[in-house]
């Protein structure tokens, strides 16, 4: 439960009425932004079926757009996982169609050395509340329901299996390191995000809300690294604060001067 920021005056009084109104005024605003985001699911995917016919003419597009992420790359280090994602032909988010805030991830392959599957998929399903099928939508397509949405609580992340061919197991050469909680403590092969149910490091996030819809610019590297940023600013609170250190100093230095 959140906590309040304290004031340094007096809590406002309102009436019941004016609480009841501020609910409705939040929910009103709340279903526009659900509307919206729907709106613009709907609206993007003709322009990435496009993009998705054009970049499979580009050689080793989606295995360049993943491994510029930086913070996927951290994941992608075994030798053998940088082969096989290699043979990536083509990566597409399937949004389901009842509630477009969850989706499939697939992965389709060219013929490899690792497995005979075509496609690997994570399935993200959402558990679906009391009543809600029953809910009609509205012109935009939208329920009440959908405002009670919390992707941490209502989402599960689903296993699919991997047809291994002989020896080439990378989920068994490279198990998953799990701590005495059953916390994932390390993923081992990327391709246990397919084979375990659940998603400890939030990839399926990353690639769909980030890699996804900027593929493009994460082939070209032209996406900001943000630890990058966040390490310079924090260079920079250094160098100042080292910079006032000396000045401190000098001025110390200054004072004993006159004292003498």
């Amino acid at each position: 439960m959140k906590t309040k920021q304290p004031l340094p005056f007096a809590e406002p009084v309102i009436t019941d009425a004016d609480k009841k109104k501020m609910e409705e005024v939040k929910r009103s605003v709340s279903r526009v932004e659900v509307i919206s985001e729907l709106g613009q699911i709907k609206r993007l995917d003709p322009v990435y079926n496009q993009r998705r016919q054009f970049i499979k003419t580009i050689p080793k597009f989606w295995p360049t757009a993943l491994f510029r992420h930086a913070g996927l790359a951290m994941d992608l280090k075994i030798e053998e996982d940088i082969k096989a994602l290699q043979y990536i032909t083509d990566i597409w988010v399937e949004r389901n169609p009842v509630e477009p805030r969850v989706y499939t991830i697939q992965f389709t392959f060219s013929k490899n050395p690792y497995f005979e599957d075509k496609v690997l998929q994570k399935v993200y399903r959402c558990n679906e509340k009391p009543g809600s099928r029953n809910e009609p939508a509205d012109k935009e397509g939208f329920k009440w329901s959908m405002l009670d949405f919390d992707w941490d609580r209502d989402v599960k992340a689903l296993a699919s299996s991997i047809h291994w061919k002989p020896r080439k197991n990378l989920c068994q050469q490279y198990p998953k390191e799990v701590d005495e909680d059953g916390d994932v403590m390390e993923l081992g092969s990327f391709f246990n995000w397919f084979e375990s149910d659940g998603d400890a490091f939030d990839i399926g996030l990353l690639i769909s809300d980030e890699i996804f819809p900027d593929a493009i610019n994460y082939f070209n590297g032209e996406v900001d690294d943000d630890d990058d940023n966040d390490n310079d600013d924090s260079e920079g609170e250094d160098s100042e604060e080292d910079g006032n250190k000396g000045k401190d100093d000098e001025d110390d230095d200054d004072e004993d001067a006159i004292a003498l």
